[in-house]
């Protein structure tokens, strides 16, 4: 059963690399209209089904212990909370524009292995100190809001763009190392991936298979 850490915004809390956190945005759990409209899900209907899958991918990377930023629209036009029984984690929630609760925060500020974040779920925040910001809810427009953007410093981990959470030591490594657009998740190299699923890539593997052509 997943617990909220917090129902404040974290600011400046620096997270240590020990606990290798994952982050995703975007699963829309039980919102018809968002589900049906994901080309990987055509033919998998009722949307109960497409739900079970989203939770069962979620859960394959997270146990009870393990620290999910959550960045956005868990559900379409209601409460997220309920579903919070259904996901593993300690869950780091930012709330999105489909998440109806106001007692959720919209935003996260922390620094991992000596870089600063934002979570937010929108793509058009403004950052005032040149952090790297952490978004979701564009789901289209690939080459525009791919899933890795260094040059506007942004990551979109909206689940069309990575279909699995990624882990937060894998963004910094594309951040120190990598200098060109990545579109989505899928697209990095094989080793890379294995490299930092250590242990749960043959989820990785398996799921990207099943739902990443379209992403």
């Amino acid at each position: 059963m997943g617990q909220l850490v917090t129902k404040n915004s974290v600011k400046n809390v620096k997270i240590s690399p020990e606990t290798n956190p994952i982050v995703i945005a975007d699963l829309h759990l039980g919102d018809r209209k968002v589900l049906l409209s994901r080309k990987v899900f055509r033919g998998r209907d009722p949307v109960s089904n497409m739900t079970k899958s989203l939770i069962e991918i979620w859960n394959s990377f997270s146990d009870s212990r393990k620290l999910v930023f959550f960045v956005g629209d868990m559900v379409g036009d209601q409460d997220p909370l309920p579903w919070l029984g259904h996901l593993n984690g300690r869950i780091l929630f930012t709330k999105g524009n489909h998440d109806h609760n106001n007692s959720l925060p919209v935003e996260h500020y922390i620094i991992y292995d000596g870089i600063s974040f934002i979570f937010h779920h929108t793509q058009k925040y403004r950052r005032k100190n040149g952090e790297w910001l952490i978004h979701g809810h564009v789901h289209n427009r690939p080459y525009q809001y791919p899933f890795f953007d260094p040059k506007n410093k942004r990551i979109n981990v909206a689940w069309d763009r990575v279909i699995v959470p990624v882990p937060l030591s894998l963004i910094v490594h594309l951040i120190r190392f990598h200098k060109e657009p990545v579109k989505s998740l899928r697209d990095l190299p094989s080793g890379i991936l294995r490299h930092y699923y250590n242990g749960t890539h043959q989820y990785m593997e398996h799921f990207l298979k099943i739902y990443g052509k379209n992403s």
